[in-house]
């Protein structure tokens, strides 16, 4: 059928699913670019669609995140901005200032220092 994905396509698609269903519900972490890069992230979707629908990750490589997995939940947040909203005003995310290292105290140069 047209627009369907086979979840047990073959033995990567049957692995994936096997790995999605077998680590503990608040482990999930839809973003991980491993997911993305083998194509396995879909029976993770699944069993978020199925078990927990907005999803709350506390760690990932991006820090935390809600994944909202189902379209009328997406379209209910998506067109409300009067409720949800990512503005860092509103309590939305941050983004983090770049670091910069400190400058060293003393610059060597040919092995005697300068001020």
């Amino acid at each position: 059928m047209h627009g369907t994905i086979d979840l047990a396509a073959g033995p990567r698609q049957e692995a994936a699913r096997d790995r999605a269903y077998s680590i503990p519900l608040e482990d999930i972490d839809v973003g991980h670019p491993e997911l993305f890069r083998t194509d396995s992230f879909w029976p993770y979707f699944d069993r978020l669609r199925r078990e927990d629908p907005v999803h709350y990750c506390k760690e990932s490589l991006f820090g935390p995140y809600w994944s909202v997995t189902k379209y009328n939940d997406i379209m209910e947040i998506e067109t409300n901005h009067a409720v949800f909203s990512s503005a860092a005003s509103l309590g939305g995310y941050h983004y983090p200032r770049r670091r910069t290292r400190p400058a060293p105290r003393e610059l060597y140069c040919h092995g005697s220092a300068a001020p």
